[in-house]
C-alpha cells in the first residue's frame, strides 16, 4: 500500500481554508488503498506529524495540535526523519492554499526530497501564484481576460500614483488584488477615482505587488480542469447569490451559498469554456488539477479571471462536485487518478538525464 501524506493549514491567510479542504481529502481518500497521513503546519510554520488517520475525522479540531516549543527547522529534521521516504510507495498531496502552499515553495521542497505529489510543479505554481505574472503570460498567449495594470510598493513609494491614468486604462468600478494571495483575500471594490489610494493601500498590506484589474460585468464561472498533458476541463458550474462580489465571507463562512451545476448558460457554450480552461491550464504549464474562473458576459463573451492550482476541495468547493456531474467520476476516485498523474510525473521526471559529461 502507498502511504498518502497530506499537508495542511501553514502561515498563509488561507490557513484555515486549508485545514477545511484537507477535512475533506483526508476523509475522502480509500483507506484499502493508502495509509492516510496527516500533517498539519501551524501558522508560525511549525510541522506537526498526526497519527495514521485509519477513521475519518469528525471536525477540523482534530487535525490540529499544539507545538511544544520546537522551531521549524527541528520540527522539519523531526519530520524528515519519521519516514523512508525513498520506499517508492509515498506520495505527498499539498492541501495547502495561497502563499506557501501554492506559490513553489512547498513543491520546491517536495522535489528536493524526491518524492512524488500531487498538482503543478515549482514554475507553474509560482507563476499562477502571481496574478501579475500569470495575467502577462496569457496576455502574450492570446488568453481573453480583464485589462489589468501592476503596481508595486516600490513603484506607489517613489513615483506615486497616477490615478488618472489607471481609471482612464480600467475605468470604473475596478479591483485592487494583491498578487499573491487567494480566497479574494486584500481584494478591494473601488467604485471612485478618489477611493483609489486607499484601496491600493489595503491591498498592498498583503502583498508588495498588487494587481488593478477592470470590472467585467457578468457571472463568474467555475471550470475544473484535470490531467498532465492532456487536460480536460470540466463542466462549468457557477453560485447562486445576491451579491455581486463573491468575497472571503462569502465563499468560506456563507452557508446559504447554493452551487449550480451545470451553470444556467447554453449548453452549447460548455465546450467553448471546457476548452479555454484547458488552454489556460496548459499555457501556464499546469498538472493534476486546477480551478480556471471564466467569466461569461451578457454578450456571451469568455474572458479568464483566475486560475487556482490548489482549489478549495471544502464542502462549498466545486472541483469534487463538478466531476461528478461532468463524468460521474466520485471525489475518492477524483483523489485516485490525481495521485496518478502525481505518480507519472515524478517518473517521467526522474527519466530525463541530469548529467553531462
Amino acid at each position: 500500500m502507498k502511504t498518502i501524506f497530506v499537508f495542511y493549514g501553514g502561515p498563509s491567510v488561507e490557513h484555515n481554508v486549508s485545514v477545511n479542504s484537507a477535512k475533506a481529502v483526508l476523509n475522502a481518500l480509500n483507506r484499502d488503498k493508502y495509509h492516510v497521513q496527516p500533517v498539519y503546519i501551524t501558522k508560525e510554520g511549525v510541522w506537526l506529524r498526526l497519527p495514521e488517520a485509519k477513521e475519518a475525522f469528525e471536525n477540523v479540531e482534530q487535525m490540529k495540535r499544539e507545538t511544544d516549543g520546537q522551531s521549524i527547522a527541528q520540527s522539519l529534521a523531526a519530520f524528515l526523519t519519521s519516514h523512508d521516504f525513498s520506499d517508492g510507495k509515498t506520495v505527498f498531496f499539498s492541501v495547502l492554499h495561497g502563499t506557501y502552499g501554492e506559490d513553489g515553495g512547498i513543491q520546491g521542497f517536495f522535489e528536493t526530497v524526491d518524492v512524488p505529489y500531487v498538482g503543478s510543479g515549482v514554475t507553474a505554481s509560482a507563476v499562477c501564484m502571481d496574478k501579475a505574472r500569470s495575467n502577462e503570460i496569457m496576455e502574450q498567449n492570446g488568453i481573453p481576460q480583464a485589462k489589468f495594470v501592476v503596481l508595486t510598493r516600490h513603484q506607489l513609494d517613489t513615483q506615486g500614483l497616477d490615478a488618472d491614468g489607471i481609471v482612464e486604462k480600467l475605468g470604473l468600478p475596478l479591483y485592487a488584488k494583491p498578487a499573491n494571495c487567494g480566497s479574494s483575500v486584500g481584494v478591494v471594490r473601488v467604485t471612485e477615482k478618489e477611493q483609489l489610494l486607499e484601496a491600493v493601500e489595503e491591498a498592498l498590506q498583503y502583498d508588495h505587488k498588487i494587481v488593478l484589474e477592470e470590472e467585467i460585468w457578468g457571472r463568474e464561472l467555475n471550470v475544473s480542469v484535470i490531467g498532465n498533458e492532456s487536460p480536460q476541463g470540466s463542466i462549468p458550474g457557477d453560485f447562486a447569490m445576491e451579491t455581486g462580489y463573491f468575497d472571503y465571507e462569502l465563499k468560506y463562512k456563507n452557508p446559504d451559498i447554493v452551487p449550480i451545476i451545470p451553470a444556467k448558460i447554453p449548453e452549447d457554450r460548455f465546450c467553448d469554456l471546457a476548452n479555454l480552461a484547458a488552454r489556460t491550464y496548459e499555457v501556464l504549464g499546469c498538472g493534476g488539477t486546477a480551478r480556471v474562473d471564466i467569466f461569461y458576459t451578457e454578450e456571451g463573451e469568455l474572458k479568464v479571471n483566475e486560475i487556482n492550482t490548489m482549489p478549495g476541495m471544502s464542502d462549498l468547493s466545486m472541483t469534487p462536485v463538478l466531476w461528478k456531474a461532468t463524468d460521474g467520476t466520485e471525489y475518492t476516485e477524483l483523489l485516485d487518478k490525481l495521485i496518478d498523474w502525481g505518480i507519472d510525473a515524478h517518473a517521467k521526471k526522474k527519466a530525463l538525464v541530469r548529467t553531462f559529461e
